[in-house]
């Protein structure tokens, strides 16, 4: 898999999206050898990536490693070129710790107080499935992240597992939620709010329309707070909205249920939502189809489909 830059302009032609995307660069291997001259400790090429996230600016990618024996899993981060436009260059590697085990599903970066925490969803760790929670550091680098705790969601409701994971960056106000990380399996998805040290705290879950069906592909918006979640058999995709502060803390509410025009059901391998809390994008919300990603306003408005 590669990951491509994308750029943005306005698009004349109604039957696509209001944006067109343009490829400019792709990253294929990670180097033996740092920025700063320092070895790289499992470098090659991109093989299996597992997970993408955004953070400051910089692309974070967690992968497992292939090989034979017990497999790792990896993360590494890259940044914008400075001399190169549109290009991203290697920053770091998350030194390997046997706290990266073999399944890794997941990576999202929080606030917690003045600091930030980095949470990787782990299908598997000597067994058992979680998040392992890293504080970021102060550094700008993978460098300098230390592992903090494991969660296994100890309080959360029997058959707790993790396929995704998504932080709740929003400062709108009355999200109780800012800060609380999702996580979503086979059934429900879990709401915990991190704790001083990398401990967890299971506040809520939400469930779907149709339980049977669990929520599986999810993002959370900076924009407004709303949790966007596909059913867990891909059949369809609803936007949850965290109710009011006080006794309904860690619930959410269904608002809608995204559709294509004419009511069509709306299919979901991936979700994503643009973070930006000001300009023409802001909250907009891409949902990746057999057809291509799907266009949404935050209210829910068709915009039109990337192909």
């Amino acid at each position: 898999m590669l990951f491509a830059a994308l750029a943005f302009s306005f698009a004349a032609a109604p039957a696509l999206a209001r944006t067109t995307h343009f490829y400019e660069s792709a990253i294929r291997a990670v180097p033996s050898v740092g920025p700063g001259g320092e070895p790289v400790p499992a470098p090659g090429g991109l093989e299996e990536i597992n997970s993408m996230t955004a953070n400051s600016g910089d692309l974070y990618v967690f992968e497992r490693i292939e090989g034979e024996g017990a497999a790792q899993s990896k993360v590494d981060q890259w940044g914008p070129s400075p001399s190169k436009p549109g290009q991203y260059e290697f920053v770091s590697q998350l030194p390997l710790t046997p706290e990266l085990d073999s399944g890794p599903t997941g990576v999202a970066f929080g606030p917690l107080g003045t600091e930030t925490e980095m949470y990787l969803g782990q299908s598997s760790f000597n067994g058992t499935t979680g998040v392992s929670v890293f504080a970021a550091g102060s550094c700008a680098s993978l460098a300098c992240a230390t592992f903090q705790k494991f969660w296994t969601g100890e309080k959360a409701p029997p058959g707790f597992a993790v396929s995704a994971v998504a932080v709740d960056h929003s400062t709108s106000a009355g999200d109780w939620a800012t800060g609380d990380v999702f996580t979503s399996g086979t059934g429900p998805i879990e709401i915990f709010e991190p704790q001083a040290g990398g401990e967890e705290e299971h506040v809520g879950q939400v469930t779907a329309p149709s339980p049977e069906l669990g929520l599986g592909a999810m993002a959370v918006s900076g924009f407004n707070g709303d949790l966007i979640a596909g059913a867990g058999d891909g059949s369809a995709v609803y936007v949850f909205r965290p109710e009011e502060e006080g006794v309904k803390r860690g619930k959410y509410a269904l608002v809608r249920q995204l559709t294509l025009p004419g009511g069509a059901p709306l299919t979901a391998g991936a979700v994503a939502v643009d973070d930006s809390t000001a300009g023409t994008f802001a909250g907009e919300i891409y949902v990746a189809t057999g057809g291509g990603v799907a266009e949404f306003s935050p209210e829910g408005v068709f915009l039109g489909r990337i192909t």
